[in-house]
């Protein structure tokens, strides 16, 4: 067998076959290909039965209504229609639409996309559900549903029935319009929704943590600020003046920070912590903090359902504020706290106390025994 030579650590020259070269070479690409594959993220890809009429690569002039794979950068002279399917397979792509999206569908399988979109969006829906993906509209978003896993702008306003998700920790969502309806929905952690000019109405939500800015809430208007996966479900805020450049930010604490020295009276649930900027107590007609608690939770700490109660934190004291029960389920009881203003707040449970008359019961029949008893011994010794 042919040999090659090569040198050992002392500079003698060793013979070594092709098989002993090769061989671990073999088993190191054989044993590590798995464990490449394995660590690639779980991307979306375009279904199998998936058969693009065309691939596109550099310009296209027209409208799309067919199924397409955009392979390269690309600019679209054109709108996106109902009956396309868009998918983009290069990564870190930049995909130019300059005729809007108003039907059928755009997705991305590669990650770092940037799809820009002159015209706004009215309908179809947009899915760039890879990692560090931006969504850039100029103009309206009305209709349609449109997933982001990364940040997002859009030059004009968020109205009609437009549904806007953003699923990545940390993204902002920046809307240089107004918002007159429609879906704003955050489901990671820390998300920053900017609203550069009115709120009017809209189903805006947070996940646990994150911000609201809002340029301008006219006096009358009342804000509405889901939260899911948390105790805090809802903030509602009522503003009798006009406010600029409201701001709103939640996050549930882990604990009650160290600089509130005062522990809560009862059994803390958990800590929430609600900030609102440029809105004092004068400029809110009504707020409401909305909860909800485990039953479970209840349950094991032997504490009922009209006995949770809301503290908030001020002037270094916890101040009670008035609650509601407005519903339950088999899961949660859900209730309503009335707030003057916003900061640290606390979720406990108040131990249920002795009835007053059930204390009164057991005092009178125990006088009325007691009486009994002298009376019989009195008999006895007269006997």
């Amino acid at each position: 067998m042919t040999g090659t030579k090569i040198w050992d650590c002392r500079g003698n020259s060793v013979k070594r076959s092709a098989f002993g070269i090769i061989a671990p070479l073999f088993l190191m690409l054989t044993m590590g290909a798995p464990l490449v594959s394995a660590q690639l993220p779980d991307l979306p890809r375009p279904p199998d039965d998936f058969i693009p009429e065309n691939k596109i690569s550099g310009d296209w002039t027209g409208d799309i209504s067919i199924p397409v794979e955009i392979l390269e950068n690309a600019i679209i002279d054109g709108g996106i229609k109902a009956g396309a399917e868009v998918w983009i397979t290069t990564p870190n792509g930049s995909v130019s639409v300059t005729g809007g999206i108003s039907g059928g569908s755009v997705s991305a399988s590669t990650p770092g996309v940037t799809l820009s979109v002159e015209g706004g969006i009215s309908g179809g829906s947009v899915s760039l559900e890879t990692e560090g993906v931006t969504l850039e509209v100029t103009g309206d978003v009305s209709g349609g549903t449109v997933v982001v896993n990364g940040n997002v702008l859009v030059s004009g306003d968020v109205k009609g029935n437009a549904n806007l998700e953003v699923s990545a920790e940390g993204a902002e969502v920046t809307i240089d319009g107004s918002v007159e309806g429609g879906v704003i929905r955050a489901t990671a952690e820390d998300v920053t929704i900017d609203l550069q000019d009115d709120f009017v109405d809209a189903d805006i939500s947070l996940y646990r943590a994150g911000m609201i800015r809002a340029g301008r809430v006219a006096q009358g208007t009342t804000m509405v600020v889901d939260v899911e996966a948390s105790p805090l479900t809802g903030v509602n805020i009522s503003v009798m003046n006009d406010v600029v450049n409201l701001s709103i930010s939640v996050d549930r604490l882990s604990e009650k920070p160290l600089e509130i020295e005062v522990t809560p009276p009862g059994h803390v649930y958990s800590y929430l912590k609600i900030d609102v900027e440029n809105a004092g107590e004068e400029d809110i007609s009504a707020a409401t903090v909305e909860i909800r608690v485990e039953k479970s939770w209840l349950e094991a700490e032997g504490i009922g359902v009209n006995s949770v109660a809301v503290y908030r934190y001020k002037d270094e004291e916890w101040q009670k504020l008035a609650v509601e029960v407005t519903g339950e389920d088999e899961t949660y009881v859900y209730l309503s706290a009335s707030t003057p203003g916003f900061s640290t707040f606390a979720i406990v449970g108040e131990p249920a106390g002795i009835p007053l008359m059930l204390v009164l019961t057991v005092v009178v029949v125990g006088a009325a025994l007691s009486i009994i008893a002298t009376k019989m011994i009195v008999l006895k010794k007269r006997g």
